[in-house]
Order: C-alpha cells, then structure tokens, then sequence
C-alpha cells in the first residue's frame, strides 16, 4: 500500500477551493519573527502582503508545489528512522528495578534531515522554471523567475511557505485564532485545534508521512518492544516468561521544522500481559 491510497483510505480527500494565484490576503500571518523595516521592496513583510495568500494557494493545490513537497517527503523519510529505547510502565509498583505482570510500552521513532540541504534542493528545483507554474504566482514570465527569487527575500518566503505547508500549518487560522494579549494557555481560541485538524486533513503532511512510515515498522518494532519486555519482566526468574501484547495505536505523532531540521516523529504505544 502506498502514501497516497494509505491517506485517502483515512480521509475524504476534498478540491481545493481557490485557483491558482488568486486574491492575496493582507497580513495572513507568517511572520520570520525579524523586524525587516518596511523600506525594501522585496522585504518579508511587503512580499507577504503582496503574494502571501497566492504563494500558499500554489504549495497546496498546484501539481508542481505538490510534487516539490512529495521530493521533501521523500528526502526526509529515505533515511533510517532513529529508533529509542521503550519507556516500559508497570501498572503495579512492585520494586526497584522490576515491572508488574501487566503495562504499558511505547517506542519512538524519529526522522530529522538538515533544513539547509533540503532548502539547496528546493533552490535548485524552483529555479528550473520551465518544469514548474510559480512564475504564475508572481504574474511574470518563465524567464523572468531566476533573477526573481533572486530579489531581496523572495526565495526565503517561498522557502518558508512550503515549510509551512509540509508540516500542515494555516497562517490565516492563526492569524483569526490566537490572541497574543491573552493569558498563558488561553491564547488560542477553543475551536482552533479542530479547525486546524480540519484544515490539513487533505494535506500531505511530515506527520501524516511519519504515521504511515511507522504504521509500516509497527510489526517490526512490536517484535523489539516485545523482547525487551521480556527481558525486563525475566531478569532475576529461573525461566524466560512469554507476554501477549496488544497495540493501543499511536501517540503524538507529530512534523515540524525546529532546530535546522526537518523532524517527524510518532509514538507507538502498546499493552503488555503476563500470564499468572
């Protein structure tokens, strides 16, 4: 089974509702967190009030910034996943040491690839204007593109909104959403999760990837998390003892950009069973 069908098996895959490089949206949001000033034509800032709305449309509906998006996927989610120990918990306290007959187990698995090389790729894809539709975007000529991007921080918006589409954020809902001025932990308004669940259903996300990454290792790793139980549960008994175990699903599956690299990780969590 591939990504594509593994998704659409989970969700209704709904059409985008806006073409191609239409109506841009003042102030939507995406900020670099870095006060440019206002006196550069090609700044942050300007460049996101005149093509903010237009540059995420085309990340997430035009088959080109699809498929820059499908090659990031790809790099990141080539590599050996990093695989950490279980976090074995014993529903009993029965010592130091030891684990009750009955628990819990869960493993992480975690992808990270440097953003810097990933972001040299995408540069280097863009560039080649005769493949792709961004010039749309930016209503100027195939020709015109290379030295475009090349314009005070145009590549780094356009860098920045395809980040912000792979890992399944919505600047306008945020922008709707969260209130700065208000007290810790209520900044978001109530229903801003479910709606930014809704938002990225449809979306090919590095957590929607890691999910089905790791739905695909889950025998694999149930097997690793099983002898370890094992193991643990055993030591210090005159004879191995065998344990059921009964997968519970995963857990904080989550993508993002942090740190200089692109991060997926999931949490698969399972139940242990020692026969008495």
């Amino acid at each position: 089974m591939n990504f594509r069908i593994w998704i659409e098996a989970q969700t209704a895959l709904e059409p985008p509702k806006t073409a191609l490089g239409s109506g841009n949206i003042d102030n939507i949001g995406i900020d670099d967190n870095d006060d440019n000033g206002d006196d550069s034509e090609w700044n942050w800032d300007n460049i996101n009030k005149r093509y903010g709305q237009a540059l995420l449309t085309w990340a997430n509906a035009s088959p080109y910034g699809k498929k820059i998006k499908t090659a990031i996927l790809n790099i990141v989610f080539s590599q050996q996943p990093q695989i950490g120990d279980p976090d074995i918990f014993g529903y009993e306290d029965v010592g130091e040491d030891k684990i009750s007959a009955e628990g819990e187990a869960t493993i992480r698995v975690e992808w990270k690839y440097p953003e810097e090389q990933i972001e040299q790729k995408v540069f280097n894809t863009l560039r080649d204007a005769r493949k792709g539709d961004l010039w749309k975007v930016f209503k100027i000529q195939p020709n015109q593109l290379w030295s475009f991007l090349d314009k005070g921080e145009v590549f780094e918006y356009v860098f920045y909104v395809i980040k912000s589409s792979i890992v399944g954020q919505s600047p306008q809902l945020y922008q709707q959403h969260y209130n700065q001025n208000a007290p810790e932990g209520q900044r978001f308004s109530p229903d801003y999760w479910a709606k930014a669940d809704e938002w990225k259903k449809d979306k090919a996300t590095l957590a929607k990837h890691a999910a089905f990454k790791a739905h695909e290792l889950q025998p694999q790793l149930e097997q690793q998390v099983k002898e370890m139980v094992e193991d643990y549960y055993s030591y210090g008994r005159q004879q191995r003892e065998e344990t059921e175990m009964r997968f519970l699903g995963q857990k904080h599956v989550s993508g993002l950009v942090w740190k200089e690299h692109f991060v997926a990780s999931v949490d698969l969590q399972w139940e242990y069973r020692f026969r008495q």
